[in-house]
């Protein structure tokens, strides 16, 4: 497996499904566009897909989707979390509650509401 990062372009076709879940007003191309996109490959072909910006001390994931044959979840906060060294946290926000649980179990924590979803917080050590 490879991460790289990429264009927005390039990002968007695994980045789609974001816009069935989406908690703003924001389309998945203005998410993409509005932060750095990476993909994780998996035998050449992107497993996934993100993009992230820096709020200050913050790193936050605008988007995030993918498919794979492995919990995604877990791998890509993993790789996110790598990417946020010298980052006091990492945050995003969801209105799956799916996702919410399996982030609670990975150290994140309800952090407040933005749009219609919840804020997801990991306070790095």
């Amino acid at each position: 497996m490879k991460v790289r990062p990429v264009t927005a372009a390039e990002a968007l076709p695994v980045l789609a499904p974001v816009s069935r879940w989406a908690t703003t007003g924001e389309t998945v191309e203005q998410m993409a566009r509005a932060g750095h996109c990476f993909v994780l490959e998996q035998g050449g072909a992107p497993v996934f897909a993100w993009s992230v910006q820096a709020h200050g001390d913050e790193l936050y994931i605008l988007a995030a989707a993918g498919r794979a044959g492995f919990d995604l979840t877990d791998a890509g906060l993993a790789i996110i979390e790598q990417q946020a060294q010298g980052f006091a946290s990492v945050a995003f926000q969801t209105r799956r509650p799916g996702l919410m649980r399996k982030a609670g179990a990975l150290g994140y924590q309800p952090a407040g509401r933005a749009g219609n979803g919840v804020i997801m917080r990991k306070v790095l050590q």
